[in-house]
């Protein structure tokens, strides 16, 4: 017996006029087809195989207030990124499952929910996401890929970035809170945003520090510093090896 779903290429399925439908096979197959969903309309995938997989040129158009909740893997093997407007959320609730593919995915809200972890190893390398949640008790993990963030960081779990890039490349103000990552430590950096990142707390950098953009705000701390480490010694960034004792309130590049 198939334990998935599979929806065929060139078919337009629209979802709409029901608050939610719940996909009970372990899994959910778009053979290169268009779903549509429309606003309010909650999806649940479930089963410990419950995966979300894209291929040929699936895609997924999605409204503002829906809901994809996914127990499984979310996989995109599509010849896009997985969704053809920015309206959703996509919620993971699967016990150590990843977001993979071979194409980059981007999401519009990203929410994480479940204490086993989910992972983000693309082989491209690249996820974007408007707005990240992290709830309580959940792990996210970005392990050799770069989750570029758009809007805000939302985290109330464990942010681990210790293996991964974190691109800030908003289009209006950011925020780094406080406390963001796991022993306030992360390996890579990318501020990519013209209208400036805000950091909120002091955190260590053992990779590649990148400043692209405009500025880096870091609030009033007097003494924020970001180390750079490379075999235990400071050094190694990209664009700025060592900073700290900053007292001017903005960095300019």
């Amino acid at each position: 017996m198939k334990n998935f779903i599979k929806i065929a290429s060139s078919l337009i399925i629209l979802l709409s006029c029901i608050i939610s439908t719940t996909v009970n096979a372990q899994g959910l197959i778009n053979n290169g087809a268009k779903i549509v969903i429309t606003a309010s309309l909650n999806i649940y995938i479930d089963g410990t195989t419950g995966n979300y997989t894209s291929q040929s040129n699936g895609i997924i158009t999605d409204n503002t207030g829906s809901t994809i909740t996914l127990a499984g893997n979310w996989i995109n093997n599509s010849t896009n990124t997985g969704f053809s407007s920015n309206g959703s959320t996509v919620v993971l609730t699967g016990s150590s499952k990843t977001i993979g593919g071979v194409n980059s995915t981007t999401f519009h809200n990203l929410k994480i929910s479940n204490a086993a972890g989910i992972t983000l190893g693309i082989n491209p390398g690249i996820a974007t996401v408007d707005t990240v949640t992290i709830q309580n008790a959940a792990t996210l993990t970005v392990t050799n890929s770069t989750l570029q963030i758009k809007g805000a960081i939302v985290n109330s779990g464990t942010f681990d970035a210790s293996n991964g890039t974190i691109e800030m490349n908003g289009s209006n103000a950011q925020t780094i809170p406080s406390g963001t990552f796991q022993t306030s430590l992360i390996k890579d950096l990318t501020i990519n945003n013209s209208a400036g990142v805000t950091l909120g707390g002091a955190f260590g950098i053992t990779g590649v520090l990148t400043l692209t953009q405009r500025a880096v705000d870091y609030g009033w701390i007097p003494y924020f510093k970001i180390f750079c480490f490379s075999n235990g010694k400071s050094g190694a960034c990209n664009r700025w090896q060592y900073l700290r004792q900053c007292y001017r309130r903005t960095l300019y590049i």
